[in-house]
Formats: C-alpha cells, sequence, structure tokens
C-alpha cells in the first residue's frame, strides 16, 4: 500500500470524474482515471468523498472524527480514491487499454440471404443464397490455420442471416465440422444465433438447446411498436415472434431480446421490458444507424434521448428484486477502450459465399473470399474510433462510447472525432451509469473498506 501520510495536502480533485446521486444515501462515481469501472459509494466511504469536496485534505479528514477503526477505514478507502484518480496526485497504474485479443476469433455467419420478413431497416440484401458446405470447409480451415499460427484458443460461431433458421441442416453440418477439426486443437467452440423468432419451432427450439446455443431474438416492441418487422404482405409478425419465444422457454432456453430504437417504438419501450422482466429476460438496447443511403429508422435525437432517460429514470426507482436485465450494444463502463467492438480485427462477418468481411454491417463490402489468404487473421486491421489527442480526448464518456461504431463512423467520416449520435449519448449516459449502478448495488460488490463476511 502506497504511505498515504507522505501526500502532504492531499486534496479532492474535481475534473475527470463524474458523481451522481443515487437513492439512499448513495452515489455512483465514474472516473476516467484508475480503472475507469462505476463504483458506488455509502456510508463511511461517501463521507470521506464528501470531507474530501468540502475542500478538507486527507490530514484533516483523518483529524474530523473520533469514530473507532476511522483512520484504519480512511487510509483504505483514500488508498483507493487515489488509485482510482480521484485525488490531486495521480498514481500511475500498469492497466493497460482493453484489447480485443487474438486468442480468440468472432464470426458471424450470413447463413443465408434469404428471409420471410422484410423489415424496414434490414441492411442485407434479400436473395437466395445459401451457405454450401463447399463454404464452410472453406471456414473452417480458415479458422483452423489461425488457431496453429495465433494459438487461438475460443471461436465463437454467430449464426444470422436472412433468417438462419431456414436451414438447420447446413448450420448443424457446420457446427460438426467446427468441433470435429478445433476442439481436438483445445479450441473452445461457442455458439450463438440471431432470429427473428418466427420460425422457431418446438424440433429447432430442441436443437438449438442440444447444441448449446445462446440465442437472440429481435423484437422491437409489442403490438404497433414492432411495425417495422412485418412480413412481405405487411402483415404483422408480432403474434409468431411471442409464440416462438414461448417455444424456445419451453426448451429450458431464455433468449436474449434485441430491440432497436427508433421514432417508431421509443414509446412502447416500458411495456416491452415488462414483458422480458416477466419472462425473465436481457433486453439488449441499440440506436437505429443510418449507414448508407437512408438504411435505417427514422429517429429524432431529442425525442429519443427524452424517451431513453424517462425509461431509465423508471427503472431505476424500482425496488432491486423488480430491476430489469438491460444492455446497451456495447456501452460499458469497464476500462479503457478506444472502439466498441473488435470489427475488423478479431469480430468478422462471413456470407453464403465465404466472402469475408469486416463486420455484419458491410455485407455489401468484401475484404475478399476467406480463402484468399492465410487464415482468417490475416484479413486483421486496427480500426480506433477514440483518438484521445482529438475532441473527445477530454470527455468524460470517451472510454465508454469510444467515438461510436466504427462502421458508422467510417461511413460519415467522423472516425477518431465525436460520432453522429454523440449529443444524444451525452444525454443519456448519466442516466445508464445510474443504472448500472442498481446493478452494483444488486451484485453486492465489495470494497477494500467493507467489513470481510
Amino acid at each position: 500500500m502506497t504511505d498515504l501520510v507522505t501526500y502532504q495536502g492531499l486534496l479532492l480533485d474535481g475534473s475527470g470524474h463524474i458523481k451522481l446521486n443515487l437513492q439512499d444515501e448513495e452515489v455512483v462515481i465514474y472516473s476516467t482515471h484508475g480503472s475507469c469501472k462505476a463504483f458506488v459509494l455509502s456510508g463511511t466511504a461517501l463521507e470521506v468523498y464528501r470531507l474530501l469536496e468540502s475542500g478538507l485534505t486527507f490530514e484533516d479528514v483523518l483529524r474530523s472524527s473520533l469514530i473507532v477503526d476511522w483512520e484504519e477505514s480512511t487510509h483504505k478507502i483514500i488508498q483507493f480514491f487515489l488509485e482510482e484518480g480521484l485525488l490531486s496526485i495521480k498514481v500511475p497504474r500498469s492497466r493497460d487499454v482493453v484489447t480485443h485479443s487474438t486468442k480468440s476469433i468472432a464470426f458471424w455467419i450470413h447463413v443465408t440471404d434469404t428471409c420471410n420478413l422484410r423489415c424496414d431497416y434490414c441492411y442485407v440484401h434479400k436473395g437466395r443464397r445459401r451457405l454450401s458446405k463447399e463454404a464452410c470447409g472453406a471456414i473452417v480451415h480458415a479458422l483452423k490455420v489461425d488457431v496453429e499460427k495465433h494459438q487461438v484458443k475460443e471461436v465463437e460461431l454467430k449464426f444470422a442471416g436472412g433468417e438462419p433458421l431456414i436451414d438447420t441442416a447446413i448450420i448443424a453440418y457446420l457446427i460438426n465440422l467446427a468441433n470435429a477439426t478445433l476442439e481436438p486443437l483445445g479450441v473452445k467452440v461457442k455458439l450463438s444465433i440471431i432470429t427473428n423468432g418466427t420460425l422457431i419451432t418446438d424440433s429447432k427450439a430442441r436443437f438449438l438447446k442440444e447444441k448449446g446455443f445462446s440465442v437472440m431474438v429481435s423484437l422491437d416492441g409489442l403490438g404497433v411498436f414492432n411495425d417495422a418487422r412485418k412480413y412481405m404482405d405487411g402483415r404483422p409478425s408480432v403474434p409468431q415472434v411471442l409464440r416462438g419465444i414461448e417455444r424456445l422457454l419451453d426448451a429450458q432456453i431464455k433468449p436474449t431480446i434485441l430491440t432497436t430504437i427508433s421514432d417508431l417504438n421509443i414509446d412502447g419501450l416500458w411495456d416491452l421490458m415488462l414483458y422480458a422482466r416477466e419472462k425473465g429476460l436481457m433486453l439488449s438496447l441499440s440506436l437505429s444507424r443510418d449507414y448508407e443511403h437512408g438504411v435505417g429508422l427514422r429517429m429524432n435525437s431529442n425525442n429519443v434521448a427524452i424517451g431513453i432517460r424517462d425509461f431509465l429514470e423508471r427503472i431505476c426507482l424500482l425496488p432491486n428484486s423488480e430491476l430489469p436485465r438491460l444492455s446497451f450494444n456495447g456501452i460499458q463502463f469497464e476500462g479503457k477502450r478506444t472502439r466498441i467492438c473488435g470489427g475488423g480485427s478479431n469480430y468478422f462477418a462471413v456470407d453464403p459465399d465465404a466472402n469475408i468481411y469486416f463486420c455484419q454491417m458491410t455485407v455489401d463490402k468484401p475484404f475478399g473470399h476467406i480463402s484468399d489468404r492465410d487464415g482468417v487473421l490475416s484479413f486483421a486491421s486496427r480500426v480506433d474510433t477514440l483518438d484521445e489527442a482529438g475532441d473527445c480526448g477530454n470527455c468524460i464518456w470517451k472510454y465508454v462510447c469510444c467515438g461510436g461504431c466504427a462502421v458508422l463512423a467510417m461511413s460519415a467520416g467522423t472516425l477518431g472525432k465525436p460520432s453522429v449520435v454523440c449529443k444524444l449519448m451525452m444525454s443519456v449516459l448519466p442516466a445508464i451509469l445510474v443504472y448500472e449502478a442498481r446493478n452494483i448495488r444488486r451484485k453486492e460488490v465489495k470494497y477494500p473498506w467493507d467489513p470481510k463476511s
């Protein structure tokens, strides 16, 4: 432990961190220094923070109370504040920027570009292509090269479309081939699938369960709030999606609900949350993104920001027992990052013909065929959306949003600059941080000064 007594005149540094008040005499703090992880203060730790906040020095704080164990607790609390960069003296940390390790590869596999729905914002050009056994062989061979060349230890195969459940036979073939080829080399093969939910039968649900899939179902809302996700003849898909989710639940699968927020469904988020919570499901929220030529749902940034804030503020008034499980598509308070995902680095997409892409959002811009080079990682390039020397350098949220989606940034010409949705994100991130704090408390995270259980 650093000898804190040697730091004469140690003061709170109000810059570089944000403090938000919670219920029950608690606060949440997030700092761009230290671990860059959110933490919650209450009790003695909050009292020490407030004393420092009032302008007292470390020595003043030590003399401010006669409580038994005050000095010992205060030393631990001040040490924590020091390591988290809250004080006027900064302690260098050995932690590096969070990287997306090449020890793992994630592959978004477009099983087919055929789909039974015609969603208003789908970026996949519909056709009749389907993944072939030859393409499966090329994919697994390329992954085997990377395993042997770069000591890759984990591969995630994420099946999507079109609608991937149109062809479960080829999915099973690729899984069996991958397992037979990679598992003897010590590789863990993880499986996930994104489906519109309408084609889930009892037998397909059992297939997904038997293979160990993580399942994600796209659903933007209940009733009219899902109208952007419709059949070719304009019929709503909600009844079939909800039926598919029930079949997954019957098969002991709890899918994640994927929701794209836009003007069309912002007013329906609360009811969707209540549905997901009742079923015990995670609700994953993302913003509508206009990648190219109007592919994306209309989104009035001001209205959506107000809607998200109101939604989260209502949620954060709920007791712990009623708190829903939410995620925010890459938004994390989990360390220093310069990009929001590993797209183009250790995360790629491949189409039914085994052409390889930066990610699933660029399926009309291939790098080439997967067999053109020696392994998947030979296509890798690092694209950092956060330029700490640029406009985002002084932003308190720089390691949380990292400048946003790389594909959107490249399309908009904002790579290394604030995202096109920067103002919206700046407006809603405090509310997301408060929700994060509620989760910290629900998980009963322990800090160095807490009594040992």
